[in-house]
């Protein structure tokens, strides 16, 4: 009995424990909601909308729970709390919630649409033609994000704005340009997936299905942009696509970095059948340029020519090239497979080859043999000399001696000789020949070259003597960008900034190669290349920096180097094309905008990050990725980005 008297009287004083004065508790509430509100005002978008929601629960349980309190009567009666009235409190979390602040924290895709909507009126209201012709990109976003309900919409916007009843026809006959246009742009942000996704996409709509023509123009423009390093799977599908009379330039497009030397490592089986499409002259550079890469894809060059004509064509374009990249045995084969009348079309090529392998006596007597004579008598001057080194009847000091027989000539071709032969112990004799004190005009060919052969002697002082005599002719200064580019092309970076250096001020794009050079190559210190430019009125092309993939850990280092040093410089030279950005990962692109004071290019880094921005990208990418510009149209064009960034990654998620 004790024991449940007790249990009762514990009971009682628990209940009264938990017992509480409303007054007392709303007033709590009402004096925290009233702070919250008042301490929001000059906070972020996303802090004040947290706080105000905060705040109106707070204000919600006043009215749900102490009804009849002073407190509730006040939010009633409409009197300010912290600065707003409820009504206000709550006018102003509506609002909130569709801010980009907001749609960030929330990844709110109604809020998103609606101010991409707000937006698009805001252009209309400015200037009606150049949002109907700025508009498109966005409404191709839209679609390849599955909205189209919302683009309809957008549509019916413009029309009535501009007056007519409707703008889909006509938008529909534009689609393939738009959508050529926008894949046109996309390649640098995209993936190859990605791509291909968004290509398959845009397949399946009515107006690009019921436009064949319209559609291999959109095929043009979308290949124009991939490269076979990375997106050669697609470019291959792209070309069988096409119409049959469009297959040809489609995969000439494709593999025109295989003529100009930007692929370096291509995909040999794609690029078998690629060139099967190609026909005519773009077939053989294709064929050159494949072949020119390397020896298993010179194998598989020889293997796809149709026949001996096309064979003959390839090997006259594959000996012209140089073959850079070919070792002395890949060289000979292409020699020795080539016919007499290519190789005295080209015989350069032969004359070089047959210093640098003498020791291959009969091989090299038999490849003189099949190239001499010439019909040239100041070239067949130079072979004859050639083969009289080769027998051993004269060493290559008897090419310097050539100088006084023909100076223009030989001081053109020589050092490429000499350099075979590594005779660099005679590049300042030749050097001393070719430019007397007397004498008068000396090529770029001249000068570029024999600074070029010099510089590849290994040892400086070969190079600096050589240049100290190039320095007195007259024709140095006029000259002095190819002279320094065939140096710093060489790998004598060193030496060809100290020259440049010396010049003072100097008007060429040299500093663009030396500063290219250093961050591709790794080599030197791209802060004090700035400098030098700075200080010397020198400039740098938007194409200086490179895309950092594949880069090496030393060229990175030189990257981040010069963004951290020299951050605001840089952003200035990228702004001479925006789209230069790409080629920086996120997180550089967070350090240089860290950088950077100046407001017009922080919306380019800022557009930059947004293209490669993914739902699983780090916060802070996303946060600068929705830090949106102020122009309407800028605005538009970036959360149309967003959106279809967010489709793709939900896309890839699935796979």
């Amino acid at each position: 009995m004790d024991a449940i008297r007790l249990a009762l009287f514990g009971a009682l004083l628990a209940g009264l424990a938990s017992c509480s004065d409303p007054e007392k508790d709303a007033t709590a509430l009402f004096v925290d909601a009233a702070a919250e509100i008042q301490g929001a005002s000059t906070k972020g978008e996303w802090d004040r909308y947290q706080a105000y929601s905060s705040a109106e629960k707070k204000l919600d349980s006043i009215t749900s729970q102490f009804k009849s309190t002073q407190a509730a009567l006040k939010i009633a009666s409409s009197e300010k709390i912290g600065g707003l009235t409820a009504a206000e409190l709550k006018q102003q979390i509506v609002e909130l919630k569709d801010s980009p602040g907001v749609c960030l924290a929330l990844k709110n895709a109604d809020c998103t649409m609606k101010l991409i909507k707000a937006n698009i009126t805001k252009m209309l209201a400015v200037d009606e033609k150049k949002t109907v012709d700025g508009v498109g990109n966005a409404i191709v976003k839209l679609k390849l994000s599955g909205l189209d309900t919302d683009v309809d919409e957008i549509l019916g916007m413009i029309a009535k704005k501009i007056g007519v009843p409707s703008i889909s026809e006509k938008t529909n006959a534009v689609y393939p340009k738009l959508v050529g246009e926008f894949l046109n742009s996309a390649a640098s942000a995209y993936n190859e997936h990605e791509l291909t996704v968004l290509y398959e996409n845009v397949l399946k709509w009515p107006a690009i299905a019921a436009n064949p023509n319209g559609a291999d123009d959109m095929r043009v423009k979308l290949i124009s942009e991939l490269n076979l390093r990375d997106h050669s799977v697609l470019a291959l599908r792209v070309v069988k696509d096409a119409g049959g009379d469009q297959q040809p330039l489609l995969a000439s497009i494709a593999m025109r970095g295989l003529s100009n030397g930007y692929e370096t490592n291509p995909p040999v089986a794609i690029v078998e059948e690629l060139i099967g499409f190609a026909q005519g002259e773009d077939r053989v550079d294709a064929l050159a340029g494949f072949a020119g890469v390397g020896e298993k894809e010179r194998v598989a060059a020889f293997k796809l020519a149709q026949d001996e004509d096309e064979r003959s064509k390839v090997t006259v374009k594959l000996i012209a090239s140089g073959m850079k990249a070919f070792s002395t045995e890949e060289r000979l084969s292409v020699l020795e497979g080539a016919s007499p009348e290519t190789l005295r079309a080209n015989p350069r090529p032969v004359l070089e080859f047959a210093l640098e392998g003498k020791e291959k006596k009969a091989v090299v007597e038999g490849l003189l043999d099949k190239t001499l004579p010439l019909s040239d008598p100041e070239n067949q001057r130079i072979a004859q000399t050639v083969r009289e080194i080769v027998s051993g009847a004269k060493n290559e000091s008897a090419l310097v001696d050539l100088v006084y027989a023909d100076r223009q000539r030989v001081c053109e071709i020589a050092p490429g000789l000499l350099r075979s032969a590594e005779r660099f112990d005679l590049m300042v004799p030749l050097a001393t020949a070719c430019l007397p004190a007397s004498s008068g005009y000396a090529s770029p060919a001249m000068l570029t070259n024999i600074a070029g052969a010099a510089a590849q002697g290994g040892d400086g002082g070969t190079l600096e003597a050589v240049l100290k005599i190039l320095r007195t002719s007259p024709a140095w200064k006029e000259n002095l960008y190819d002279i320094l580019y065939s140096t710093l092309y060489h790998g004598k970076f060193e030496q060809t900034f100290a020259e440049v250096k010396a010049a003072g001020r100097f008007d060429g794009g040299i500093y663009t190669q030396l500063l290219k050079t250093s961050l591709e190559k790794g080599v030197g210190n791209p802060v004090e290349v700035v400098d030098a430019a700075i200080a010397n009125g020198g400039y740098f092309d938007a194409w200086t920096v490179p895309d950092v993939t594949g880069l090496s850990k030393q060229s990175l280092a030189n990257l981040d180097k010069l963004i951290s040093e020299r951050g605001e410089v840089l952003a200035a030279i990228m702004m001479r094309d925006p789209s230069s950005f790409m080629k920086l990962d996120p997180d550089r692109l967070l350090v240089l905008a860290s950088k950077v004071q100046e407001d017009h290019a922080k919306p380019a880094i800022f557009s930059a990050l947004a293209k490669k921005a993914r739902l699983d990208s780090k916060p802070e990418v996303l946060a600068a990725a929705w830090t949106l510009p102020s122009d309407p149209s800028e605005i538009v064009e970036r959360l149309t980005t967003l959106k279809l960034n967010e489709t793709l990654s939900k896309s890839a998620a699935t796979q």
